[in-house]
């Protein structure tokens, strides 16, 4: 921003300003005396004692001091919280501003301290993760005190004596919202002789990290006298963009604490200030006192020297860009300079590092970074986007781990996040200029600029994706097409210089086989050359890894094809790429062949390049390559037989069946299955076991082997009764699998099941909604090895210790296996193994049945004993750790939990400001689209935006393999195309009711809803629960009745909403069943986890519809019934009936209260801005 011709700007461009000295200095002298609590608090002056304060101000005027600044320096909420003055704030700003404006001074600045909290640095050595304050609070602070000044009269604000960039960030973000448009001065403070600010930011850091705030001026103060201040101007006055202060110390204090510097003194010292052209303001700080100012204006006034002039370009030989920092600055120059960031520290790209962030192994997860910074990172991508993971918190409290290394933190950071919530908890977190990965055009401009004004407003870089809102670029044209809309956006529309935006024309596999995808390398390369010729300072960047997934397991063919890609990429002008370090080979020293091969793919020379560098794949043994998946598909048609089956069922692969089956013709029928087929699934199942494949895949297999097995069948049928098989069946592990009574989730069960027949288990599957007597008398009949339950809703967790009671009363000793989105090792070592002689196994996902079943099963009675007894010991040990947590754990008592009850913050009332748009959001301005109930019908076609496919991802246990990933998602798109196209009938829709009615809260935790607007008639009484457990920081005790309206005569009731709806439907389970039954097991599965999707979609699109800031976004909350907030299943049965009391949508209750089908959601609407999601902890012993 031009500050040139504002009042104090135009000033400047004559002369140097003249700021004040210190206030608290002057108060000391006069020894003024403090109301009781407030000793040393020199704000409450202005409010107890204006009259000393003015003639201070007054004093300083008259000795030359063009700015004088308030006495408000610790004048914000936090601060004032150490002597309970807190509710005085607002007054003591605006009475600080009014006698400020009454001494005569030319210019009033509000002064703006750090406060006494830090929100990059933890107060605890040994909790390096734990932050005194947040962003949050920083922000709500400073734009009550930046309110008060402004309304005041202001003229202008100084924040001061900055030690921490993040605080500043804060408080820069305040004003931007509090008062837009008024210039404002930012001043560091030095922490010692490193240059550094007290977080451990470089100089030149802290000024990239606060340059997007359109400063007035930038300075130093405090810390050192004029002398050693002397270097880091020189510095300041070099970097600065815009009008550069100074106000440094009277020296150094002495031994008892007083500053010695003369006046005179210290206008010498100050005087190469002057005449070497650093600054455009100057005054004092700790010490100095009118007389100090008066010398000082005195010695600006004789100078001769030339004034500083706002730089209006970068002097020839520096940094050109200063684009991005952490703690310390990265540096874009003008000659290409490729950067790489670090792509270990994303849950999607390593699994060791989604593993430590599960299990909140914060320091060992940043070793992952350390390392990657040792190898030549310069930027950190960090993504939690992990359906196991809450990834806002996850994203805090990994970058706050993060920011307590300086060799980690120098480096400047990418936040990655597909989620808004969670780029935004990331950017509350670091200090640093960092990079948002990412936004796109796909939600339409509007939400676009909205998203790219408030990364600037935080001071971030945005990273734009090539979608809109036809979808994915995948050509050279609509890679440009896009990334030039959103170039244009960026500078026109949202303020962005082109050097702080970066462009990302999508990277996409090639090397697969598919024609349409033979020019995906050189239509990129081609797109990066033309976006740095047509849109000059944009940074492109790549996202390298997708190139190569159709070569995933052989690292040496993807490392080969990535360091191909980049050489010419980076020839065309790319910038930046997102890649492990270090791990590319030289470009001169691949190998000659591989290097021909692989040039080929990537340019695309001729139509033949895939296929000979697929064959020389098959060759080349490289670090993790794939057992299975390096053979092309043209090589494996010349093994034999047995071989070509094997490959077949790796690669579900069923178009050979008939004849390679034909080929063993002479083998009896019973030894093909028993022998080659299941000796190709145990294949499988290794891969499986290793990470070698995924679910997808696996599924396929199963497919492949029950095809293979159906083209048996005659042959099996004719040689059994000609008996000329003449083998005895080999002996097959049996075992049963069960959803335990009132859950009707089955899909996590059914994938379980084929992993166990991949691993040649037979599995009797006795289905959904199954009673422990039916799954006891079945593992009697059936003499089952082993016993599975499975569960997903919190009720269902009963049922499974009433089916361990009933099979230890039966005398049974099975392995029982627990299984579940609800279950933990945790729940099974406390509630289940205790109540069951037999062994007791939690298995978390699909991929560790195999080997629990194997110890359980071994046929070495020594492994097997010696498995079980380090089970038992391990729980013992988990119970006798949990018992020693909860014996520390205190609850409150009902009564006592409602004393502490959550009320809503008056300092934010009617002033939190909404994230979109910046609006102001008012508690109580919700009025509903309607009142009563109302059904609805979503189309299927309308909640593509909102289906969340890490959760899919997460369900096929496909996240770390994005290649596979990628196929599982394309066969979903496809079958969801099929369903919105009507292949199956017109049933691609969701059926919903939903509902608003007059509501209050009761005393005792109720919420009631009436009909109309009369409080006699209650249709609905909702009883919710209240979290019981003490917290050690005080925080509140929350029902969710606290975020409405407590029951007033003398106001109006308050509004709440109820919802209810289902993506299923008779014709579509019908569907689903059918698929199962003709052995189709894959798009059986595909199918149940998309309706699970479309429900939570449907949740999400009828919240955005109903529940709606004016600016569009969403308000309020929406808790589900049996989830942590609201935990009591049997609610749902009053709500059904209401919603539907002539069963419209087909919904019903099992006796868990599982909502059937099980597609199907149920909840409430609660309207009020500062409402939020809880987890209720219950009380043990009541």
């Amino acid at each position: 921003m031009n500050w040139q011709n504002n009042p104090p700007g135009s000033l400047l461009s004559g002369r140097i300003l003249i700021l004040d000295g210190a206030m608290g200095t002057m108060i000391q002298r006069f020894a003024p005396s403090f109301p009781p609590g407030n000793d040393g608090n020199n704000d409450i002056l202005t409010l107890t004692q204006p009259e000393l304060i003015l003639s201070i101000h007054r004093e300083y005027v008259q000795a030359g001091a063009d700015i004088i600044t308030t006495n408000t320096f610790n004048a914000n909420a936090i601060s004032q919280q150490d002597y309970g003055m807190q509710d005085q704030v607002y007054t003591m700003n605006f009475q600080a501003a009014r006698l400020a404006r009454e001494s005569d001074a030319r210019f009033v600045a509000g002064s703006l301290g750090p406060t006494n909290k830090s929100a990059s640095i933890s107060p605890d050595m040994n909790r390096p993760g734990v932050r005194a304050t947040d962003f949050a609070t920083l922000v709500g602070a400073y734009r009550e005190q930046a309110r008060g000044l402004k309304e005041g009269g202001v003229d202008l604000f100084l924040v001061e004596t900055v030690f921490d960039a993040l605080n500043a960030k804060a408080a820069l973000f305040a004003l931007s919202e509090e008062a837009p448009g008024m210039p404002v001065m930012l001043s560091a403070t030095i922490a010692d002789n490193s240059g550094r600010i007290l977080s451990g930011q470089t100089l030149e850091a802290f000024l990239v990290s606060t340059a997007h705030a359109g400063l007035f001026s930038v300075g130093l103060n405090c810390s050192f006298g004029p002398d050693k201040m002397l270097p880091y101007v020189r510095i300041l006055s070099r970097f600065a963009p815009g009008f550069t202060s100074a106000h440094p110390n009277a020296g150094l204090p002495d031994m008892f604490g007083k500053y010695t510097l003369s006046p005179e003194a210290m206008a010498q010292q100050v005087k190469p200030y002057v005449e070497e052209g650093l600054v455009n303001i100057i005054g004092g700080c700790c010490g100095t006192t009118p007389d100090h100012i008066e010398a000082l204006a005195g010695m600006v006034r004789k100078n001769q020297a030339p004034l500083r002039r706002v730089p209006v370009r970068v002097e020839e030989g520096q940094p050109q860009r200063i684009t991005l920092s952490g703690l310390e600055m990265l540096t874009v120059r003008e000659e290409p300079a490729f950067l790489i960031a670090g792509e270990r520290t994303n849950v999607s790209g390593s699994r060791k590092f989604a593993r430590l962030i599960r299990e909140k192994q914060y320091d060992q997860a940043l070793e992952i970074a350390r390392g990657m910074v040792r190898d030549g990172a310069h930027i950190l991508d960090v993504n939690t986007d992990d359906p196991m993971l809450d990834a806002p918190t996850a994203m805090r409290e990994f970058l706050f781990m993060l920011g307590s290394d300086p060799e980690v933190a120098r480096v400047p950071l990418m936040l990655d996040s597909s989620r808004w919530e969670v780029l935004l908890a990331g950017l509350q977190c670091v200090q640093g200029k960092s990079i948002v990965n990412s936004i796109s055009l796909k939600e339409g401009p509007e939400a676009f600029l909205r998203k790219a004004k408030l990364i600037k407003q935080y001071g971030a870089v945005p990273l734009v994706m090539a979608f809109d809102e036809q979808g994915q670029a995948s050509t050279r044209e609509r890679r440009i097409e896009i990334c030039t809309r959103a170039f244009r956006f960026l500078v026109d529309q949202a303020g962005f210089e082109p050097h702080d935006i970066i462009l990302d024309p999508n990277v996409l596999a090639v090397g697969t086989g598919m024609e349409e995808h033979r020019h995906f390398a050189v239509d990129f390369i081609d797109t990066v050359r033309y976006l740095k010729q047509n849109l000059q300072g944009a940074l492109v960047i790549a996202g390298v890894s997708n190139l190569s997934f159709a070569f995933r397991g052989n690292e040496t063919i993807r490392e080969a094809m990535h360091a191909v890609f980049l050489y010419h990429a980076i020839a065309a002008g790319l910038d930046m790429a997102i890649v492990k370090p270090g791990a590319q080979p030289i470009y001169s020293e691949i190998p000659e062949p591989l290097r021909r091969a692989v040039e080929d793919v990537i340019l695309d020379t001729d139509a033949g390049a895939t296929s000979r560098l697929i064959e020389m794949a098959a060759t080349i043994n490289g670090p993790g390559q794939q057992e299975a998946g390096t053979v092309t598909r043209e090589a494996w048609r010349d093994l034999d037989a047995e071989e070509r089956l094997h490959h077949a069922l790796a690669h579900g692969i069923e178009e050979y069946l008939e004849e390679d089956l034909e080929a063993l013709c002479t083998t009896p029928a019973i030894d093909i299955v028993e022998h080659t087929l299941m000796e190709g699934m145990k294949r499988v199942g290794k891969l499986f076991g290793e990470g070698k494949m995924f679910l997808p895949q696996v599924v396929r297999t199963a497919r492949t082997m029950k095809r293979a097995v159906s083209i048996l069948q005659p042959r099996i049928e004719a040689e059994k009764n000609s008996k000329t098989s003449g083998n005895a069946a080999t002996e097959t592990v049996k075992g049963i699998i069960a959803t335990v009574r009132g859950d009707v989730h089955d899909i996590g069960k059914n994938l379980v099941i084929l992993v166990m027949e991949c691993n040649n288990y037979k599995v009797s599957d006795l289905g959904v909604m199954v009673p422990a007597h039916k799954i006891v008398e079945a593992a009697i009949r059936e003499q089952a090895a082993f016993v599975g339950l499975s569960a997903l809703i919190t009720p269902s967790l009963d049922e499974m210790v009433d089916v361990a009671g009933a099979m230890e009363k039966a005398g049974l000793t099975t392995p029982l296996l627990i299984g579940g989105a609800t279950t933990s090792s945790l729940f099974t070592s406390l509630r289940i193994a205790p109540l069951y002689s037999g062994p007791v196994i939690h298995c978390p996902d699909a991929a560790g049945v195999v080997p629990v079943l194997a110890a359980c099963t071994s046929k070495d009675p020594v492994e097997r004993e010696r498995y079980f007894t380090d089970l038992r010991a391990s729980q013992k040990r988990m119970r006798d750790a949990y018992g020693m947590a909860a014996a520390r754990k205190e609850y409150l008592s009902p009564a006592e939990a409602r004393a502490n009850k959550w009320v809503p913050s008056l300092s934010l009332a009617g002033q939190e400001s909404c994230p979109c748009c910046g609006q102001h959001r008012v508690p109580d301005d919700f009025v509903p689209p309607f009142m009563g109930v109302q059904h609805v019908e979503i189309p299927f076609a309308k909640l593509r935006k909102h289906l969340d496919w890490d959760t899919f991802l997460h369900i096929w246990e496909v996240r770390e393999s994005r290649e596979q990933g990628k196929i599982a998602v394309e066969d979903a798109v496809r079958l969801l195309d099929d369903l919105i196209g009507g292949h199956y009938g017109d049933i691609a829709k969701v059926r919903a009711a939903a509902g608003f009615w007059p509501a209050v809260s009761t005393p005792d935790d109720h919420i009631l809803f009436f009909a109309g607007d009369s409080s006699l008639h209650i249709v609905l009484d909702l009883p919710m629960e209240r979290d019981l457990l003490r917290h050690a920081d005080g925080s509140p005790n929350t029902s969710l009745a606290d975020f409405i309206a407590a029951a007033d005569p003398a106001h109006t009731p308050d509004h709440a909403g109820l919802f209810l709806l289902t993506a299923s439907s008779p014709q579509l389970e019908k569907l689903a069943e059918s698929m199962q039954k003709r052995g189709d097991v894959y798009n059986a599965l595909i199918l149940r986890t998309l309706l699970d999707l479309l429900a939570e979609a449907a949740s999400e699109a009828l919240h955005r519809e109903l529940m709606v800031f004016s600016c569009g976004a969403p308000r309020g909350i929406r808790p589900a019934f049996g989830y942590p907030s609201c935990p009591d299943h049997t609610l749902k049965q009053s709500v059904v009936t209401m919603l539907q009391p002539a069963d419209e949508l087909g919904i019903a209750l099992t006796s868990s209260c599982m909502l059937q089908p099980a597609a199907s959601v149920c909840g409430m609407y609660i309207s009020h801005p500062q409402a939020h999601y809880i987890t209720v902890h219950k009380d043990p012993g009541l």
